[in-house]
């Protein structure tokens, strides 16, 4: 059975911020779970006919988010939409102003359009508006990796894959030890990169090519 929502006032949120009012009058919301998406129709009060009944569908993997404490936007294949709600249940003036927030992994969040984004906490929602599309998908892509759990070290963030395992596969062997320790550039880098990052190599099982600059992270030595 459909949910229903009377008083919806339907807009379209432009790229940069700009909101258009879709329909003159507040809409009839109703929303039908279809078990792979939702419909989500808006529809004059009076009428009864599929004249003036505007629809969308929502994936799972739609962006959506609440906006303040009386809005909600979908972000689709055709745009954004803006839905403002004629109450809110629990309102309350709260303090405004928040300049730092905190993002948990159950923390709503959206992209909005191409160059903004919200958050929605414990005290409300707050619009990020990027100078460009760049920087919010970076952005998007920093919370998304939060969230779904796939952070790397900043070992693995500032070492060049290919060259960290051409290095550690040549001098693995014991001939080569020597040419290990004129390569300064190189063994000093990772050396610093081992220290500095103490936590991602402790209890790690090392071979004696890494004994000499990373036993004081906490590593175990494995001899030949």
């Amino acid at each position: 059975m459909a949910a229903g929502f009377e008083g919806v006032v339907l807009s379209s949120l432009s790229d940069t911020g700009e909101i258009t009012q879709k329909f003159p009058l507040p809409l009839l919301l109703t929303v039908a779970d279809e078990s792979e998406n939702l419909i989500v129709k808006f529809k004059k009060r009076d009428s009864n006919g599929p004249e003036g009944v505007h629809e969308v569908e929502v994936f799972k993997d739609t962006d959506t988010a609440r906006v303040g404490k009386r809005a909600y936007v979908i972000t689709h294949g055709k745009g954004t939409l803006l839905l403002q709600f004629p109450t809110c249940e629990g309102d309350s003036n709260g303090p405004e102003g928040v300049h730092e927030v905190e993002v948990f992994k159950d923390t709503d969040t959206a992209r909005v359009g191409k160059r903004a984004y919200v958050i929605t906490h414990g005290k409300g929602t707050l619009l990020l508006q990027f100078p460009t599309c760049e920087e919010v998908l970076r952005f998007h892509g920093i919370v998304d990796k939060f969230k779904s759990g796939h952070i790397s070290s900043i070992f693995a963030q500032r070492t060049d894959e290919a060259s960290a395992t051409q290095y550690f596969q040549f001098y693995g062997y014991l001939s080569q030890q020597q040419n290990m320790m004129q390569d300064y550039i190189r063994t000093s880098t990772y050396q610093r990169a081992i220290l500095n990052n103490m936590e991602d190599f402790k209890d790690k099982v090392i071979e004696a090519t890494l004994a000499l600059s990373s036993s004081r992270a906490g590593t175990i030595h494995e001899g030949y």
